[in-house]
């Protein structure tokens, strides 16, 4: 079974390391206990996957966002927080929702539209934009730098399949997407 979950999240683009040490945690927590009554293996092995992600996944210390943005802010450099994942996932209205409770807190707020990928994308930070009030840069890699100076927080609205930062890129900005 735990050969069938290395193949399904390597399938699933989950890198080859990523996914043998889940597999090992899963294994790991499944030695020498018992297997529960009407519960079947697989139902065991997914609860065991779940527990192994939230281990992962669960910051090792408290993190607090809006200390990070002030010390951030007193250095005189702009706090930026990229919202990733797959598409369909809600990263546009995380976002939304990230630069209205940053707004209440009197942070400045800008949005930056990275998605080449989906149509309607744009439009779709567009529409969160004017309904915030909120500037949205969407004009390319090349001048949105000269736009971020001025502010204290940026969402990047990234695609969802996958945006890479090459090293090749100029000034180490993104370089674009690929498939």
């Amino acid at each position: 079974m735990l050969d069938q979950l290395r193949s399904t999240l390597l399938a699933k683009n989950v890198a080859h390391g990523v996914a043998s040490e889940l597999c090992e945690s899963v294994c790991a927590s499944l030695v020498d206990t018992k297997q529960p009554s009407f519960t079947t293996l697989a139902t065991t092995v997914r609860t065991a996957l779940e527990n192994a992600l939230t281990r992962i996944l669960t910051p090792k210390e408290p993190f607090e966002l809006l200390q990070s943005i002030g010390r951030v802010n007193a250095s005189g450099r702009p706090y930026s927080i990229v919202f990733i994942g797959v598409n369909g996932v809600g990263k546009s209205t995380s976002l939304a929702k990230t630069a209205a409770y940053l707004m209440s807190k009197n942070f400045k707020v800008s949005i930056t539209a990275c998605d080449t990928f989906r149509s309607g994308a744009i439009e779709q930070l567009k529409t969160h934009a004017l309904a915030l009030e909120v500037p949205l840069y969407d004009r390319g890699y090349d001048k949105v730098e000269d736009c971020l100076c001025n502010f204290y927080m940026m969402g990047l609205g990234c695609v969802g399949r996958c945006c890479a930062w090459h090293s090749k890129s100029p000034k180490g900005r993104p370089s674009g997407c690929f498939n």
